[in-house]
Parts: structure tokens; sequence; C-alpha cells
């Protein structure tokens, strides 16, 4: 373990890989975005529920928990959840797509519903679980939001920066 957390965060000290080899020193950066809300999506779900909340200031991002590997909703109508991702993506909000069942790989599929998803904005996670993808996601965008306060990075480049973040491995927490 890299630390536990009780009543305190205590570090162990020097992380490891799977193999066991030990990796550098890192930075501790215990950040949290707030804001992210979180939608299982279950047949029936009319898109227009998610739109308020998604319109809300305080909403940061949004965690779609799809059915199996990245399918989410598409046949146009009351159903899809597209227009909802390409919304929050024009709105500068980032989308991410997770499973709802344990690593489980998303949008690693060639069905038309998963594509669909990445192209109108979706952020995949891989076989990460929903519970891990939903705790890095608000990690990502804090040290995003972060860069940007400190002006290392562009605001116009958040959402790009809070992609290419996702999809990288810092911890073993997805496969490469």
């Amino acid at each position: 373990p890299l630390g536990y957390i009780t009543e305190e965060i205590l570090l162990t000290g020097l992380a490891r890989t799977r193999t066991g080899a030990a990796q550098e020193e890192g930075e501790f950066l215990p950040y949290f975005s707030d804001g992210i809300v979180q939608f299982s999506l279950i047949p029936g779900l009319e898109s227009r529920l998610i739109e308020p909340v998604v319109r809300d200031e305080g909403c940061r991002g949004i965690i779609l928990q799809s059915f199996g590997a990245g399918n989410v909703p598409t046949e146009e109508g009351r159903y899809s959840v597209i227009d909802i991702i390409r919304l929050t993506t024009d709105l500068g909000k980032p989308t991410i797509v997770t499973s709802q069942f344990p690593a489980n790989s998303t949008m690693a599929t060639q069905y038309e519903t998963g594509v669909a998803a990445v192209q109108a904005g979706a952020i995949p996670t891989g076989n990460m679980t929903s519970s891990c993808a939903a705790a890095k996601f608000r990690w990502v965008l804090a040290t995003v939001d972060r860069d940007v306060a400190r002006k290392r990075i562009l605001p116009s480049d958040r959402l790009e920066e809070t992609r290419k973040r996702m999809q990288h491995i810092f911890v073993d927490e997805m496969d490469g």
C-alpha cells in the first residue's frame, strides 16, 4: 500500500509497481474537485432529466455509468445521452464513461454506441472500476484546474488536458 487513510493520511513511503519494482518518489497532491455528478444509465432514463444538472454552474463534470463496455443509449429521441455528452463538452465540462460492472473495459469497443459516445466528447476509462474512475476523475480535474490557475495550461486546453490525464496511467489503475 502507498498509505492508509484513517483519521489521518499515513504514507508508507516508496511506491511499488505490480511487479514489485520501486518507483520514483512522487509528489503528494491530495486535491479533489467537487461538483462531479454521476448518473447510472438505466433503460428508460430520459436525458432531459440530466440536462438541468449539467447546466448548473456547480456542475464541473459528469460520470455516466454505462451498460457493459461503454455502451450508452444513442437512438435519436428522449433516451439518447449523446446530446448530453455534446452539451457538457460545449460547456467545457468533461464527461467520463465508466461501466456498471467491475473492471470492465469502456470504449475499447467497436460497438456503434460506444464509438458515438467518444465522438461526442466522452472520455473512456479503460478497465478502471467505476469507483477508481470517479476518484481519478475528481483528482485529475483538481490538478488540471490548479494548472489553469497557475497559468501552466490555458483554460481553453482544460478538456483536452483532462482527457490526456485520464488516459495516463499513474499508479497501475488501468491497463495500458
